[in-house]
């Protein structure tokens, strides 16, 4: 169980299961298909979750990926 999911309202946890699932396929294919290991894209992508969730919970907007 993921804790995303388990914070998000019940209303929410199919939306959330599913961006989170998208974020987790665009992680394992930069881990792939990387020449050099960070987790510099990873924290991106968790921060951006947890945007979401937020969004989700309370409204607040979550940044453009241009931001």
């Amino acid at each position: 169980h993921s804790s995303f999911i388990g914070r998000a309202s019940t209303r929410n946890k199919g939306r959330i299961s599913r961006y989170l699932a998208n974020k987790c396929s665009i992680a394992s294919r930069i881990d792939c298909f990387s020449e050099v290991n960070t987790n510099i894209f990873g924290e991106k992508l968790r921060e951006q979750v947890e945007e979401r969730l937020e969004f989700y919970d309370k409204g607040i907007a979550p940044r453009k990926n241009l931001d």
